[in-house]
C-alpha cells in the first residue's frame, strides 16, 4: 500500500477496534443482554455503514467524475474513504476470530477477505478508487439491516421502528445495492468488449 493508504488503514482499523472495547464500557439493552458481542459487533458495523455510505454518496454527488472515470478519476479523499473500509473490515475479521469459532464465522471472513482483496488493489495501484467508491454504496443498505439486526435483537420487532426499516432496508436494496451492482457489471462488460 501506499504509505498513505496503509497509515489510513492502520488508524481505522485501530479506531474501530477502539470503538468496539469502548461499547463494552455502555450499558447493553436487556433483551440483547444475551449477545452482548453481536450487540457491539453491529454497532460498529452500524458506524462503518454510515461513514462510508454516506460519504461514498456525498463523493459521488460532489465529485462525478468517478462515476465517469473510475479508473483514473479521483481526489485524494476518495482513497482515504476506501482505506477507512478497508481497516474495518480488517478489524471486524480479527473481531470475529477472536470471539467466533471459524464454523461461525467463515462465511462472512471469506467476503471481508474478497473485499480487502479488492479494496486494497485499488489502494495499491491508486487505480479503480472511483469503482471501489461507487461500491461502498452498498454500505447504505448495510445500514439499514444493521439497524433492523439491532432492532431484532433488542425486541422492537413489532413496531414504528422496525416496519419503518424494514421497508427502508427494501428501499435501499433496489437503489444502494442493485443499481450500483448493475452498474458496476455492465461497465465490466463494456470494458471488457473495448478491450477484446
Amino acid at each position: 500500500m501506499a504509505p498513505s493508504g496503509l497509515l489510513v488503514t492502520g488508524a481505522s482499523f485501530a479506531a474501530f477496534r477502539g470503538l468496539h472495547w469502548g461499547l463494552q464500557l455502555l450499558p447493553t439493552p436487556g433483551s440483547a443482554a444475551q449477545d452482548r458481542w453481536k450487540w457491539r459487533n453491529i454497532c460498529v458495523s452500524l458506524v462503518h455503514s454510515l461513514l462510508t455510505g454516506v460519504g461514498a454518496l456525498l463523493g459521488l454527488s460532489l465529485y462525478p467524475q468517478m462515476a465517469a472515470d473510475p479508473i483514473h478519476g479521483h481526489p485524494p479523499w476518495a482513497l482515504v474513504l476506501v482505506a477507512i473500509s478497508v481497516g474495518y473490515f480488517l478489524a471486524d475479521g480479527a473481531d470475529m476470530l477472536w470471539n467466533q469459532t471459524l464454523g461461525q464465522a467463515w462465511e462472512l471472513l471469506c467476503h471481508h477477505l474478497v473485499v480487502v482483496s479488492c479494496l486494497s488493489t485499488a489502494i495499491l495501484s491508486d487505480h479503480y478508487v472511483g469503482f471501489s467508491v461507487v461500491s461502498l454504496l452498498l454500505e447504505l443498505n448495510s445500514t439499514c439491516l444493521h439497524l433492523r439486526k439491532l432492532l431484532l435483537l433488542s425486541r422492537q420487532a413489532p413496531s414504528l421502528a422496525f416496519s419503518v426499516t424494514s421497508w427502508a432496508t427494501l428501499a435501499t436494496l433496489a437503489l444502494f445495492r442493485l443499481v450500483p451492482l448493475g452498474w458496476m457489471s455492465l461497465w465490466l462488460i463494456r470494458q471488457h468488449h473495448q478491450e477484446g
